[in-house]
């Protein structure tokens, strides 16, 4: 009886431990407006893929897959997410480093924007 009682305490103990490490995984996985998963443009018609070797974000044609981009914004080690623009193709991307970055869509090529104001509705986990 002695060691059922103690097998018991030690499941509840796990049990513990497991939800207090599943409450902190959640909170470390809020990232604001941006999504750390494919995403696509507000009318569908571009996808953006977060490439699983690395932080390279490259974007398709969504309705046949056809790649027309891709690019290397940030350090893997800091890179948040992303997200696009609701009326445009601009694609914003979340950093640890570097804060929130626009890459801005010029005639099908998305350029690097230093001085693009972030929109209100996108917000960032470090706001």
């Amino acid at each position: 009886m002695r060691i059922l009682k103690s097998v018991i305490v030690m499941l509840l103990l796990l049990c513990l431990l497991s939800a207090c490490s599943t409450s902190k995984n959640e909170e470390s996985i809020n990232t604001g407006s941006f999504s750390l998963d494919s995403v696509s443009s507000f009318d569908g018609k571009y996808t953006a893929n977060i490439e699983t070797n690395g932080i390279m974000i490259s974007i398709h044609i969504s309705e046949n897959g056809t790649d027309i981009f891709s690019f290397d914004p940030v350090r893997k080690m800091d890179f948040g997410g992303i997200c696009w623009e609701r009326d445009t193709y601009n694609l914003w991307i979340q950093s640890g480093d570097v804060g929130v970055i626009c890459y801005q869509y010029e005639e099908g090529v998305w350029r690097f924007n230093s001085d693009a104001v972030r929109p209100e509705y996108i917000e960032s986990k470090y706001d």
